[in-house]
């Protein structure tokens, strides 16, 4: 179920309640499923459906010059693990030193596209990869 908490605070509903289905549904048989649905997913519809969810004040972002962690490769790396905010695979800080050169943009708009999204197409304007003011 983390991963549905997960995604119902990403979509702004951090209250969002969810009915557990055990087991992985695509490695069960249709009679093992349904069993588990009757037995156990059902109720948590009931229960969810019976009760107030719970209130949750939700977090405010960052700003995007916000600093929210400070600390050597390994500390930084560390809090976006305790904090779920990494899959595992190392965290490389960027520092605003090493971000001027990226952002300077020598020639042409700072909004200019610095990357093309997919390797196979002509490059376009996208949105993913523009530097902005």
């Amino acid at each position: 179920m983390g991963l549905a908490k997960a995604a119902s605070v990403g979509l702004g509903m951090p209250n969002l309640q969810v009915a557990p289905v055990p087991g992985h549904p695509g490695l069960q048989s249709k009679e093992v499923l349904q069993s588990n649905i009757r037995e156990v997913t059902l109720a948590g519809v009931v229960d969810n459906l019976l009760k107030l969810p719970a209130q949750v004040a939700a977090g405010s972002e960052p700003g995007a010059r916000d600093v929210v962690c400070r600390g050597t490769f390994e500390e930084i790396n560390d809090y976006f693990i305790a904090h779920e905010l990494s899959d595992g695979l190392p965290i490389v800080p960027p520092t605003v030193e090493k971000s001027k050169p990226f952002c300077a943009a020598p020639t042409g708009s700072r909004t200019r596209c610095w990357a093309c999204c997919c390797p196979t197409a002509a490059p376009r304007p996208c949105g993913a990869w523009r530097s902005t003011p």
